[in-house]
């Protein structure tokens, strides 16, 4: 039976024997408030649940201890928690102050175990368009989790795009489109937009489609469009 997302937080607060599960529930619904935000259009719960699910379908087919798994599934749960898009020139990406708010909850909620820390800080700064790339599997399959979203039905990423520019509203037009290009064309540069076997195998060819189809639009995007592009999501 398929596990809603707040059974997911709990089951996982739960694996640890001294984590209090009220303040884990307090800080579950500070994030659903802060996924909630108004200018916030795609990095919502939906896209939260949506990894989760894929996280779970890749849990079912590698093998991790439960501990890998929590630090995964939280790194999962915080990796937006700070997002500004029209800020661009912080002293700390959104991925590092993102990690941090993670560690300051989890130790708040009473699990101190180092290497649950050092994975879930590490995991959510591997979103970044300046991560290092994966050392291991763990780092592989929460980065592609992360990415799947580029691996769907064509038609469906076209909506998905257009709440992901929605968000960059407020940004200067000439930065959102090197930000944007500049980050699909990296993923691109690589040999596969997937690290795992299974995403290579059933999602690759999907996301290397979509990517090309998003930034051939981006390259003859005019203001204009993208104002008329995200009108009805932002």
């Amino acid at each position: 039976m398929k596990q809603t997302i707040l059974e997911t937080w709990t089951n996982t607060v739960n694996i640890f024997e001294n984590a209090n599960e009220n303040i884990g529930l307090d800080i579950y619904n500070e994030l659903v408030l802060l996924y909630s935000s108004p200018d916030r259009v795609f990095h919502t719960f939906e896209h939260i649940e949506k990894m989760l699910n894929t996280l779970h379908t890749l849990f079912s087919i590698y093998s991790f201890t439960e501990q890998e798994k929590a630090s995964a599934i939280f790194a999962t749960f915080f990796h937006d928690s700070v997002y500004n898009p029209s800020q661009h020139d912080n002293e700390y990406t959104d991925e590092e102050m993102s990690a941090s708010t993670a560690i300051r909850a989890l130790k708040k909620m009473g699990i101190t175990e180092i290497h649950v820390l050092d994975d879930t800080y590490r995991l959510i700064t591997l979103t970044g368009i300046a991560d290092p790339g994966p050392t291991n599997l763990l780092d592989k399959i929460f980065i592609d989790a992360n990415r799947s979203v580029y691996g769907i039905d064509p038609h469906k990423y076209l909506n998905i795009m257009y709440s992901i520019w929605a968000e960059y509203r407020n940004m200067e037009f000439e930065v959102f489109v090197r930000l944007r290009t500049d980050f699909l064309s990296l993923m691109l540069s690589n040999n596969s937009i997937f690290y795992s076997e299974y995403m290579k195998q059933m999602f690759n060819d999907q996301a290397i489609d979509n990517i090309t189809t998003e930034l051939n639009l981006l390259y003859k995007l005019s203001a204009e469009d993208l104002i008329k592009k995200v009108e009805g999501y932002a």
